[in-house]
């Protein structure tokens, strides 16, 4: 058999290849290990601010009310008898003493005639009956005897009393007969028509609906709690469709309806002009503003919530620090709250706040701006302005630094 040796040329490149190979182990293995790189820093979190207030909150109650004329009246034959005529229709407008209805009075003047008729002769009985007495008492016991005297004499008190009734009947029928003829007990306009000529008609049916349109006020409930707390004359709102009509309590009734709960009040628009949309029998609502006290006044954004209940997070020296606290009561845009260490005048977090941790650094926007400007107040951000008549103190923060770059991979030397 024969054996080819290598030739120089390939023992060369063997060996050149060991070499590369045995360098690159003891880089790898007995070499200058590369250093880890350190994690980047984590920027300050960016929030929008408000500042704090003291207390009371006007908190805006709304009531559902409806809209009632404040008079109304169903008017109804005073006797019995047929419809003569009707003098309006529904929807006519009438003033006082307008006659609006005539029923036939043909029964109640004969009533009338006949009860003059008894009147008069109970009239003619007790002054006989009178005179029968005076002659037997002027008499006196010599001439009559005593039980006859004392009989005239009761007989005239008799006589007396019935055509005394008599008389009264008298009077009531003819005050029936007047009630014949109705008028218009005030202004307003004709809302139910219940009649026509022909019918017949007993005392006290009704004929006629009229209610007063220029005076029209508004009936809500109210619930017990806020009860202490209204009173007479109080300001309040009427709106309805978008329209707003100031308004006044006028009646708060201090007794709780068993059936619903709540108590009923009155309320009454001001000033003369009366909008469109002011009829009666409508709904609307009833605004009235009551103070609340009891606590310290923060946007409502600054309120975040968790599984712990409520809380705040201010901004201490450039610092998240996070209160819970207790709300107790809340409008449109503020809430009133009560926590540990939460006073007037601190920075609350009003956007930004819901992933804020305690000692968390946070950049208050436009905090870098007002430096530049010689430290004016940030402007409130989106959806957290600052509660009426507040002005949020702005916070000076440093912008957050830039990362450390990583070393170069490889360990390249």
């Amino acid at each position: 058999m024969r054996v080819r040796l290598p030739t120089v040329s390939g023992l060369r490149l063997l060996v050149g290849l060991i070499g590369v190979v045995g360098s690159a182990g003891l880089v790898g293995c007995g070499g200058e290990a590369e250093a880890p790189a350190s994690p980047p820093a984590r920027p300050a979190s960016r929030v929008a601010v408000g500042v704090s207030e003291a207390g009371p909150l006007l908190v805006r109650h709304r009531l559902t009310g409806r809209t009632a004329a404040s008079q109304e009246a169903t008017l109804a034959a005073g006797a019995n008898g047929a419809v003569r005529r009707v003098l309006v229709r529904v929807g006519d407008r009438v003033q006082a003493g307008d006659l609006l209805f005539e029923v036939d009075p043909g029964i109640a003047r004969a009533d009338l005639a006949a009860a003059q008729a008894l009147a008069a002769t109970a009239a003619e009985e007790e002054a006989q009956a009178a005179r029968d007495a005076a002659r037997v008492r002027v008499a006196g016991p010599d001439a009559v005897p005593a039980n006859q005297i004392e009989q005239a004499q009761s007989r005239a008190e008799q006589l007396a009393r019935r055509q005394a009734e008599l008389s009264a009947r008298v009077r009531q029928t003819r005050s029936r007969l007047a009630q014949q003829i109705v008028r218009a007990p005030f202004a307003g306009q004709v809302v139910q028509r219940l009649a026509d000529p022909g019918d017949w008609v007993s005392a006290g049916t009704p004929v006629l609906q009229l209610v007063s349109m220029d005076d029209v006020e508004v009936h809500a409930a109210v619930d017990p709690l806020l009860l202490a707390r209204l009173s007479e004359g109080q300001a309040a709102t009427l709106r309805f469709a978008g329209e707003s009509l100031p308004a006044r309590v006028a009646g708060v009734v201090r007794v709780i309806d068993s059936a619903t709960g709540t108590a009923p009040l009155r309320v009454v628009p001001e000033g003369s002009e009366r909008p469109l949309w002011l009829l009666p029998g409508r709904f609307l609502d009833v605004e009235i503003e009551l103070p609340e006290d009891g606590g310290v006044v923060v946007p409502r954004d600054a309120l975040a919530y968790g599984v712990r209940g409520a809380r705040v997070v201010l901004v201490v020296d450039g610092v998240a620090q996070v209160v819970p606290v207790e709300v107790v009561v809340q409008s449109a845009e503020r809430a009133l709250v009560r926590g540990e260490g939460l006073t007037p005048g601190q920075q609350v977090v009003t956007r930004g706040n819901e992933r804020l941790r305690p000692g968390e650094t946070v950049t208050v926007d436009g905090a870098a701006a007002d430096s530049e400007q010689g430290g004016a107040a940030p402007a409130p951000a989106a959806g957290g302005s600052a509660p009426d008549g507040a002005t949020p103190a702005s916070a000076s923060a440093s912008a957050p630094s830039a990362a450390p770059a990583p070393a170069p991979a490889g360990g390249a030397r």
